[in-house]
């Protein structure tokens, strides 16, 4: 059985002290260019949702292993895209 409340307390308190930290570190995410998400348009007149980061939760501030992390992910899906998929790369994930 899961215990719902628990992984909701579990989840608010590291969000808490994750964006304590990542504010004292200062790296601006660069998924979400700092902004912390983005709203996708679905009717020009109306807008739309707000999505959440999910490399920054939501905070528009990155660790500095989650900014490498970030650089090597998008490394990898340009290699992807150009063909040049390292297969070294591709297994270590």
């Amino acid at each position: 059985m899961i215990d719902y409340r628990k992984n909701d307390y579990y989840y608010r308190s590291h969000h808490q002290r994750f964006a304590k930290f990542v504010q004292q570190k200062g790296l601006s995410c660069q998924e979400c260019r700092g902004e912390g998400g983005w709203k996708e348009i679905i009717d020009p007149e109306i807008g739309g949702p707000w999505f959440d980061c999910g490399w920054c939760e939501g905070t528009g501030f990155m660790t500095p292993f989650g900014r490498g992390y970030w650089l090597k992910y998008k490394k990898q899906e340009k290699d992807e895209r150009r063909g040049h998929a390292n297969i070294r790369s591709v297994n270590r994930i």
